[in-house]
């Protein structure tokens, strides 16, 4: 064999060497959409800011966020919602969000528990971004965070209790103070 024949032969030789050990591609690749398109697809849209972020998870598997909600457009969230996204970039994963930051959700679930990801059209809320949703779902409504009920007590304020209770402490020792006073008024026998 001439050294041109083994010089072409080589690439062929090492192709399964290459095909074999090349770890599997993996990426995410989204069908572009537009704001109507995330609408559409979406089981929720609101508005919210996130506690503690979602970064890269190193693992993989799934990445996680509280978020507070300040206004919904579609569907049904609680005033707090988990925010939960695959914790890879190439499985999708919606990372990068800060802790902080104010965004603009479009996500399936609803309620307590929300799923996002990097195809969905979530994004840093901006008012023009926040208007086409308007144009396109109507205002929304804002979301005020719950009072609690008043007669739940304070751990570190008065209980409930203190008032209707002393109020009767009064008046029993009211009533006590004119016995008595009559008593010692009134002529002996």
């Amino acid at each position: 064999m001439t050294w041109l024949a083994r010089l072409l032969l080589l690439p062929i030789l090492a192709l399964p060497v290459v095909l074999i050990s090349a770890p599997p591609a993996s990426a995410c690749s989204c069908v572009s959409g537009t704001v109507k398109d995330f609408v559409e697809w979406a089981d929720v849209v609101f508005v919210a800011t996130v506690a503690d972020g979602l970064g890269e998870n190193a693992s993989g598997g799934v990445a996680e966020t509280k978020a507070s909600v300040e206004h919904v457009y579609e569907g049904e969230v609680d005033d707090v919602v988990s925010i939960t996204t695959s914790g890879s970039e190439a499985s999708c994963g919606l990372n990068g969000v800060g802790a902080g930051e104010t965004w603009l959700f479009f996500g399936t679930g609803g309620y307590d528990a929300v799923e996002v990801s990097l195809c969905g059209g979530s994004t840093v809320a901006d008012s023009g971004l926040r208007e086409n949703v308007k144009k396109l779902l109507g205002p929304g409504e804002a979301v005020v965070a719950p009072v609690d009920d008043p007669g739940d007590s304070d751990p570190g304020g008065t209980p409930p209790w203190l008032l209707p209770g002393g109020l009767v402490v009064l008046a029993a020792g009211a009533v006590a103070l004119i016995v008595r006073s009559r008593r010692a008024t009134s002529p002996s026998a």
